[in-house]
């Protein structure tokens, strides 16, 4: 018969995460260092969303899946347990918390890319819903986790799986060590000041931007692009051998350059820094704010 544990709280959960996110790196790291020598640099720069995604599924594989610890969790001593606690969660509901964990966040950013490719009113719908940013509602989410302890991914809400001390805990030194909450009101006054503002400007350039094309908050609100490198006669200026972006290995589309002067399409290089503040090629220093569409 399970013996009843008691719950883990945040900050032991939130140790536990640093430590996985740690050997997570490492495992990705080392995953790229060998596809690079299997399939080449080109493929590293083309795929990065793809071997992050099976290095972290590579990683629960090897222990939740199976049954056992994370190295995060060994460190901090937590186990898994139903939403009762009175039961260890089963093995389909290992699984689905995996696949939600991994595979859903990689599909909507893939599915948003191709609607905003796209035209017609999916491509203005996704663009709108990059100003309520689905990272936002997942700091939420960590909000709501801050202010009651419990799951500390949305994937483990869904799925029913709670982290509870492996070790008889002493409740008086429990409650001395405190919680998250002040944390998670931060992140809630963030989220909503930032979306707050966003969606005010974007409404408001929605009013005033000419039906020519005007960037808007980095995207540029047309069905079509302005400036085309498969037209020789555009930009002439750019050599035909750098016409290529190295991000999508294609010819340029709108294309927009960094402080270091690497050129890409606008679109490869806005997703690209929103996720690594850093070139592709140089790796130099790179913010959204820092680049600049060329004409």
């Amino acid at each position: 018969m399970f013996k009843l544990l008691s719950f883990a709280n945040a900050p032991a959960v939130v140790r536990a995460n640093q430590k996985d996110s740690y050997f997570e790196s490492s495992l990705l790291k080392q995953l790229t260092e060998l596809a690079k020598a299997v399939k080449g640099t080109r493929f590293v720069h083309k795929c990065p969303e793809e071997l992050r995604t099976l290095a972290t599924a590579l990683y629960l594989c090897l222990t939740t899946l199976v049954g056992s610890k994370t190295l995060g969790e060994e460190y901090v001593d937590l186990v898994y347990v139903g939403r009762n606690g009175r039961r260890l969660p089963k093995f389909v509901s290992r699984l689905g918390f995996i696949l939600a964990y991994t595979l859903f966040p990689y599909g909507v950013r893939n599915l948003l890319q191709k609607l905003k490719s796209g035209k017609g009113r999916l491509s203005e719908l996704a663009s709108k819903l990059n100003y309520v940013n689905l990272v936002d509602l997942m700091n939420l989410h960590l909000a709501v986790f801050y202010f009651s302890g419990k799951y500390y991914h949305f994937a483990k809400r869904l799925f029913g799986l709670r982290y509870a001390f492996g070790y008889r805990v002493d409740q008086n030194q429990r409650q001395a060590r405190g919680n998250y909450e002040l944390l998670g009101l931060l992140i809630v006054a963030q989220v909503v000041f930032k979306n707050y503002s966003n969606l005010k400007d974007f409404w408001d350039k929605q009013e005033t931007a000419p039906e020519t094309g005007d960037l808007v908050y980095g995207y540029r609100e047309q069905k079509d692009p302005v400036i085309d490198l498969a037209d020789p006669g555009v930009l002439p200026y750019i050599p035909e051998n750098s016409r290529t972006c190295m991000l999508c290995l294609s010819l340029m589309k709108d294309p927009a350059c960094g402080e270091c002067g690497h050129v890409f399409c606008w679109t490869c290089i806005h997703d690209w820094v929103k996720e690594r503040k850093e070139c592709p090629l140089c790796r130099a220093d790179m913010r959204e704010s820092q680049l600049l569409p060329l004409r």
